[in-house]
């Protein structure tokens, strides 16, 4: 069995899968991850979420 293209699957159907089947997906996600380039070590999500909240007061 392969593990389901949504995310949101049933659970039993993702139970199913097998270990190795999800190492390879697990593999592929985090070379796709990385191909989006180096996270940047001075960015601050808290305050980025902070300032488009202040964006969307009224």
């Amino acid at each position: 069995m392969t593990v389901p293209e949504t995310p949101n699957a049933p659970r039993s159907e993702v139970g199913n899968t097998d270990i190795d089947e999800r190492a390879d997906r697990i593999k592929l996600l985090q070379s796709r991850v990385a191909a989006l380039g180096p996270v940047d070590p001075d960015f601050d999500m808290k305050a980025f979420t902070d300032e488009l909240w202040d964006e969307e007061s009224p």
